[in-house]
């Protein structure tokens, strides 16, 4: 019995297309998420906008799972920019459980959401990248500070976090770019 070839290729700006509509589909849940949070900090209570956040992040990582092996395998990793993006989508693997897992999604987790959709979408607006690395400061103070510090599964968002700021300078050593070709020039 013989395998079916994949094309690469197709699978490539399949990819590409669905990560760019997509993040635009998921920036207003994400905001909707961070105004209702920001107004309800209460760690003891539950908001429905914690699911949505929940939902969108869970479909963002089964993408990464999709779109890894897609893009090294038509991209390759030789590049900085390729090894800078690897680096940030595995780490998103080992991010983004503790916030789906756990019952309280914080405010300032949201922004990371309805900001990369920005940025994919709008890949040469260059002021949003310094909006979503400001947005990444916050994000990153917040996980070291109580009580969510002490929330379960934050140890492994901590150490991962680590891998976004590699990405960050990988993608300023490489002068690299968010745009995604959706098809064949």
């Amino acid at each position: 019995m013989e395998w079916p070839s994949i094309d690469w290729q197709y699978h490539y700006y399949l990819s590409n297309r669905i990560w760019v509509y997509g993040n635009v589909v998921l920036i207003l849940p994400f905001i909707i998420s961070c105004i209702c949070r920001f107004r309800n900090p209460d760690i003891n209570k539950k908001l429905w906008t914690d699911h949505l956040s929940r939902l969108f992040l869970f479909l963002t990582w089964l993408y990464y799972i999709y779109d890894i092996p897609v893009k090294y395998l038509v991209d390759g990793g030789a590049t900085v920019c390729q090894k800078g993006f690897f680096i940030h989508h595995v780490s998103s693997l080992f991010i983004m459980p503790p916030l789906i897992l756990n019952h309280y999604i914080p405010w300032w987790a949201n922004p990371i959401g309805f900001l990369h959709g920005f940025c994919i979408y709008y890949p040469e607006f260059e002021p949003l990248i310094y909006i979503y690395a400001l947005a990444l400061m916050v994000f990153h103070y917040g996980i070291y500070q109580k009580p969510f510090y002490n929330l379960k599964y934050y140890g492994f968002l901590r150490v991962f976090m680590n891998g976004v700021w590699i990405f960050c300078i990988f993608l300023l050593i490489g002068d690299c770019s968010n745009f995604l070709p959706l098809g064949a020039d």
